[in-house]
């Protein structure tokens, strides 16, 4: 994947350092997130966004320093992955803010295997934010041999619970997400019917559909 290089000189990056800094001591009690000149600027606006979310929906005030995706053209977005913060935890909080009916009764179903493996800890993952997923009639196994980090169910519920507090639509409304969680063997699909509900199925390892694909994620 192609990175988008922005060239900045030594007092354009000593100006954005001190703006977004500045900007961030002026709105908050002290620093939450480091701005670090030449990268974490690009993502202030998108990490504003996080610590409103993770205020009104878990109560959390407080934002870890952790390391975060670079910013390029194909990943626009980003999200927080905290590790004290479950699967069901996200479902319940969903459920409670859009309906009941939105979503499936749980996402915690089985022993689940998670590839590729993630950091123990809470960590950011980067990707792209659209309605619709990219990486169409790619099965799960073509992703792992070409090394394609894909989002996990965890993370999928965070990204799309974002995008619809943020924006009030949701993602997947005319194809479906496979996700890299593997339970039995199988794949887990995300499908969203008609009336918005998300709810999961489970395919072959193997498979691929020109109205199914993985949302690909990036690490730091």
């Amino acid at each position: 994947m192609k990175h988008l290089s922005i060239r900045l000189s030594g007092d354009e990056i000593k100006s954005f350092g001190a703006e977004f800094t500045k900007k961030q001591e002026t709105e908050e009690k002290g620093k939450l997130v480091d701005f670090s000149p030449g990268q974490n600027y690009h993502w202030y606006d998108e990490i504003k966004k996080a610590q409103k979310f993770y205020k009104k929906f878990f109560g959390r005030t407080e934002f870890p320093n952790l390391q975060i995706p670079k910013h390029h053209r194909n990943i626009n977005s980003i999200a927080y992955i905290f590790d004290d913060i479950s699967e069901e935890d996200y479902r319940k909080a969903y459920a409670k803010e859009f309906g009941e009916n939105q979503i499936f009764s749980s996402l915690v179903d089985s022993v689940e295997i998670l590839e590729p493996i993630r950091p123990k800890n809470s960590y950011v993952i980067g990707y792209f934010d659209d309605p619709e997923v990219h990486l169409t009639n790619l099965s799960y196994n073509d992703a792992l041999e070409t090394d394609t980090l894909i989002m996990n169910t965890k993370e999928h519920l965070v990204a799309a619970f974002m995008r619809r507090y943020e924006k009030g639509d949701r993602y997947d409304e005319k194809k479906s997400t496979i996700l890299s969680t593997v339970v039995g063997g199988k794949v887990r699909v995300m499908y969203l019917s008609k009336n918005g509900r998300m709810f999961p199925k489970y395919v072959d390892l193997n498979a691929s559909s020109p109205v199914m694909g993985y949302r690909i994620v990036e690490l730091a």
